[in-house]
């Protein structure tokens, strides 16, 4: 009888088999890969890579044993490509199974800015009685779309708020809250007011601003200055003529 053959002796192997990827931050992942090997073959350690769009290697670790995980961090938005190399008698060996994609999110920084005139400048001289115009424009300078942003419009007590284009006059204290301002958008407002009588010096109005989405309060203020104008007529005792003067240049010491 004819002897029957040995069986073959089966190769060695050893394959990656499986990348599990799970986020801890914005910025950090935990990578879990797993391998196997028969046969006589081995796994000693499993490496990890992260590559970012240009597959350049942007971080990497190790650990021993063909079933572990590592935390690696990546801080640049973009989308990036985890892979895991079994490292075995055989040689490195990866597989698709082992090769992932995750995308890492622009950090959210909410800012929000406002700005304000008085007739389209820092400072104005108006006079008493004639009406004049606050100009109020606020802007998300942010990442991140903003919601219930309120805005306080505070006159000195020599002013009077007459009206606004939008929201509510309460106690000579101007309010409106805007709903929504998305990223880059900017909404404006016009307030008109009036000084109801003369008032020495310089008179600062400021206006403010604050959204829950950003971290303190207010979040933002700026402010425009007024003084008045008032011709009134004098007789000047020095020289006893009329003349016609601005009330911030009266002297009752030689005048009436």
């Amino acid at each position: 009888s004819v002897p029957t053959p040995p069986a073959p002796t089966p190769a060695p192997a050893a394959t990656c088999d499986k990348l599990t990827i799970t986020k801890k931050s914005r910025t950090l992942y935990q990578l879990a890969a797993s391998g196997s090997a028969k046969n006589g073959a081995t796994i000693s350690e499993i490496h990890y890579y992260i590559f970012d769009a240009n597959g350049k290697a942007v971080n990497a670790n190790s650990a021993k044993g063909s079933n572990n995980s590592v935390e690696l961090g990546v801080t640049a938005p973009g989308t990036y490509k985890a892979q895991a190399f079994a490292i075995t008698s055989l040689g490195n060996v990866t597989s698709s199974a082992c090769a992932g994609n995750f995308t890492v999110t622009e950090e959210q920084k909410p800012a929000i800015d406002i700005t304000k005139t008085v007739n389209s400048k820092e400072h104005d001289t108006v006079d008493v009685g004639e009406e004049f115009t606050y100009e109020i424009t606020v802007t998300n300078t942010g990442n991140v779309d903003l919601k219930d942003a309120v805005v306080t419009d505070t006159p000195p007590s020599e002013v009077t708020l007459v009206k606004g284009d939008a929201g509510e006059i309460k106690n000579n204290v101007w309010t409106y809250t805007i709903s929504s301002l998305k990223v880059g958008q900017s909404q404006s407002f016009k307030l008109t007011a009036k000084y109801a009588k003369y008032a020495s010096g310089t008179h600062k109005n400021t206006v403010c601003v604050d959204t829950p989405t950003v971290p303190g309060s207010p979040d933002d203020c700026d402010d425009a200055t007024t003084d008045t104008h008032e011709d009134i007529e004098i007789c000047d005792l020095n020289d006893n003529t009329i003349k016609t003067i601005d009330r911030s240049e009266y002297d009752e010491s030689h005048m009436t």
